[in-house]
């Protein structure tokens, strides 16, 4: 029996699950066997969340990280060794929606029952058709995703900064990233609604502010990852997504890509430039553009080049005459003594 396992958040447990069966399917098998350690990225084991794992069970245990890697790394090498073998796309396939859709469905009685409470009363009240409602998954720093496809090794230097440090500044130097995932809402038809999951009350207050009643969430308890409660939280928010028309999700997050294939929904995960999927379900250009002015607006790019290019240009104009000076001084030294108290005297008039 294929054992397969991650350290890391619910999410990435879900793919590596998923992906377990289908390598247990290329070599013949149908049950894997799932290590879930419970440690500061997942407080919660698996039958808090879950009442059981289709086709394979699971085995809980506390471990540090670290500790998982050393006392499993050839399960772990195993494992990667053969998700390397797997074409790109193979999250695509049939059989990974369906697998994904039947471990998802074994959610916990109390989780279910809250999915499915909001969606009645949020996504399918009467004149608001489930259809209208978009997904948007916004992670607290992820949005610096974008500053680094602007910007690439720029952004090395926020491996010095501190947690509360990057929690409290601009998730980008020179602009607001919020303003691509407003460009990629304001594309959609006024009627539609956008139903946001994040960890971050302030970006959730900052689309508020620009989208009024069309954006809403659900009353959380907590925003954190690092508790039971939190894990559901993300959890129920990830159902809520899967249930959405389409996500758009935060880019290079595993989140925002598990809740869309969970639900086969079309997800665009928010880049500078995003690439649009075939079966995306409304995208006008124009309005797009329109609201991507902030790209110029906010001075994104332009400020960059201003701020590395040209302005220590600008800033060495003021000194050009000193030097002048001075290069003159050195030249009526070589003239002579009276030159150079010549030239002294004029520089002084």
């Amino acid at each position: 029996m294929l054992q397969v396992g991650s350290p890391c958040g619910l999410s990435n447990r879900l793919d590596v699950i998923v992906t377990g069966y289908i390598l247990a399917r290329n070599r013949g098998e149908e049950e894997i066997e799932v290590l879930w350690p419970v440690n500061n990225q997942m407080p919660a084991s698996f039958h808090e969340l879950f009442t059981s794992l289709p086709h394979g069970h699971v085995i809980e245990s506390k471990l540090d990280p670290r500790a998982w890697q050393n006392d499993h790394s050839l399960t772990w090498r195993n494992y990667h060794a053969l998700w390397m073998s797997l074409p790109p796309d193979y999250r695509n396939s049939e059989f990974f929606t369906e697998r994904l859709a039947q471990v998802v469905a074994n959610a916990v009685p109390e989780v279910q029952t809250e999915v499915s409470a909001f969606e009645e009363e949020h996504f399918r009240n009467g004149f608001r058709p489930a259809a209208s409602v978009v997904g948007v998954h916004i992670r607290r720093l992820e949005p610096r995703i974008v500053s680094q496809d602007l910007y690439g090794e720029t952004f090395r230097q926020d491996a010095a900064r501190t947690v509360p440090e990057l929690h409290a500044r601009h998730l980008c130097e020179f602009a607001e990233p919020l303003r691509y995932y407003e460009a990629m809402m304001r594309s959609f038809p006024e009627t539609a609604r956008f139903f946001i999951s994040t960890d971050s009350q302030e970006a959730f207050q900052w689309l508020q502010t620009r989208f009024g009643p069309r954006v809403f969430q659900r009353d959380k308890s907590s925003d954190d990852r690092v508790t039971l409660a939190g894990v559901r939280e993300g959890f129920i928010d990830m159902l809520l997504l899967s249930r959405c028309a389409a996500v758009i999700g935060t880019g290079r997050s595993s989140f925002s890509r598990m809740a869309a294939l969970a639900g086969r929904r079309p997800v665009v995960q928010v880049r500078a430039l995003p690439s649009i999927p075939a079966n995306w379900p409304a995208f006008n250009c124009w309005r797009w553009i329109w609201a991507y002015r902030h790209f110029f607006m906010e001075a994104t790019v332009w400020k960059r080049w201003w701020f590395f290019s040209i302005r220590p240009h600008f800033l060495r104009i003021p000194k050009i005459p000193g030097r002048c000076w001075r290069s003159v001084r050195q030249i009526a030294r070589k003239l002579g003594v009276g030159g150079a108290a010549a030239v002294e005297k004029v520089a002084e008039q």
